[in-house]
């Protein structure tokens, strides 16, 4: 059979699908139609919005607090470098401890010429060969080792410490070795070389390192900040 009009009977015809079943929307509080836009996130979890990365200010290594920025890299603005003094250079240190070195070999010669003027003055007492000039040679040389090895050590100490006074003591105490160098050297007639010039090389090179530019300069930045 056909319907009024000439076309064909559709049995369909005048069904439609039912509408989409409403679905709750929990922003807005109302039903909407059509596929539910679910979040990115599960649903529960807190939303922030994304943090921007801080930036350095200066292009140096950052440098925790309480220590110094790394050498070669000058202080930004505003850095407190009244906390840190200016760094003692490999001169001052090197003249430091050839110091040190050379006062311990002068107070262990020291000590031997002590006990050589003792033993000759005891075998002087019984055999009455009239060595007691000797012993006293021997006894003034050590004591003049022990001054120039107390010279060397406190110059060291305080030219480690930056100040200039360090360096007219380590002058003076070096200029004490040198002169017993010169003395033993005549006095045995070049059988002390070998012993003399390694005193000598040892306060020879301290002396060089302490008044090297470097020092001076230290020793003039360390004055003015009062930070050594």
């Amino acid at each position: 059979m056909g319907q009024p009009g000439g076309e064909p009977y559709d049995p369909n015809s005048g069904y439609q699908d039912p509408p989409p079943a409403p679905y709750y929307d929990q922003q807005y509080g109302q039903p909407q139609y059509g596929q539910p836009q679910y979040p990115q996130q599960p649903y529960g979890q807190p939303q922030y919005p994304a943090q921007p990365y801080p930036q350095q200010p200066y292009s140096q290594p950052y440098s925790a607090p309480g220590y110094p920025m790394p050498a070669g890299y000058p202080m930004p603005p505003g850095y407190p470098t009244a906390m840190y003094g200016p760094q003692r250079p490999g001169q001052a240190t090197t003249a430091g401890v050839l110091a040190y070195i050379a006062a311990g070999l002068l107070i262990a010669a020291g000590i031997l010429l002590f006990v050589g003027a003792s033993v000759i003055t005891g075998l002087s007492t019984l055999s009455h060969n009239g060595h007691e000039l000797l012993s006293a040679e021997l006894v003034i040389d050590g004591v003049l080792n022990l001054v120039a090895g107390g010279l060397l050590i406190a110059g060291a100490a305080v030219l480690m410490g930056g100040a200039a006074n360090g360096r007219i003591l380590l002058s003076v105490g070096s200029g004490i070795v040198l002169a017993l160098c010169i003395f033993w050297i005549a006095r045995t007639g070049g059988g002390a070389v070998v012993y003399s010039l390694i005193f000598a090389a040892l306060v020879i090179v301290a002396l060089a390192m302490a008044w090297t530019t470097a020092t001076t300069r230290w020793l003039r930045e360390a004055a003015k900040t009062g930070k050594r």
